[in-house]
């Protein structure tokens, strides 16, 4: 069995909480340690009860609480790829190889982002899987054995093109978010979620939404209509959710 729920999930802040029952993980905290607290308290977990964080890149929405985190709670390991521990003085996760924290088994692969090094994360325990993926510009064929078979997908569903294309945001920035090594669009977001669902995925959930690019509305519309030309239709032969950009997103329970 997996727990699974978003703290938060947007361009402005992210945070994900997975346990087994035994061994409890946060992904990312780029929100307050406050705010995590918060939330973890909301499920009944106590802040010590954290056995691990896993960083997926040093990016602030995704590390914005670790140091008040690390102050407070110093007894929690840090881990993240070897290319991300200098920065983050953290504890080195391999990449693209299976290992035990504790009783989860973790697996980091990379992901096409706009930073020196991204990942995302894989993580399974008692024959459950759960991949979490955001923070990449396009879904290269190299990812995909990272979601094959995974009964949970947290995808990025970042941002909807015609709001990107007419909003406000500097042209340098557009072509930063919409390069091969930016976000995924709801589009690309829908095409990767329907291939997952082929390839065994029971739960897709869409997070990393652009709080000024997107809405929870248009991203869940988009990868509705693809799947169901695709002859899935959701809430019968799959769920399909949104993480909200701020607070929880409902306990999934995997089993």
């Amino acid at each position: 069995m997996l727990q699974y729920c978003t703290l938060a999930s947007s361009s402005s802040g992210n945070a994900a909480f997975v346990t087994d029952g035994n061994t409890a993980l946060l992904i990312d905290l780029g929100i307050s340690t406050r705010a995590a607290v918060r939330e973890l308290a909301e499920l009944g977990v106590e802040p010590g009860a954290i056995d691990a964080i896993c960083i997926t890149h040093e990016h602030g929405d995704h590390i914005k609480g670790l140091a008040t985190w690390r102050k407070r709670f110093p007894q929690t390991p840090v881990y993240a790829p070897a290319p991300l521990c200098t920065v983050l003085e953290a504890t080195p996760l391999p990449v693209e190889c299976a290992v035990a924290i504790q009783s989860l088994t973790v697996t980091a692969f990379p992901t096409p982002h706009d930073t020196d090094f991204s990942v995302g994360y894989r993580i399974s325990a008692g024959g459950v899987t759960l991949t979490s993926m955001t923070d990449l510009g396009h879904v290269p064929e190299t990812l995909y054995p990272y979601i094959d078979g995974a009964d949970l997908l947290l995808l990025e569903a970042n941002y909807d093109p015609d709001k990107l294309r007419y909003g406000r945001y500097p042209a340098p920035v557009k072509q930063r978010i919409a390069g091969l090594r930016g976000h995924l669009s709801n589009f690309d977001c829908a095409a990767c979620a329907a291939a997952a669902v082929a390839r065994g995925t029971k739960t897709v959930v869409l997070g990393h939404l652009s709080c000024e690019n997107n809405t929870p509305r248009l991203a869940y519309e988009t990868v509705h209509r693809t799947l169901v030309g695709a002859g899935v239709i959701p809430g019968v032969d799959m769920m399909l959710g949104v993480a909200p950009p701020t607070g929880r997103s409902e306990l999934y329970v995997l089993k």
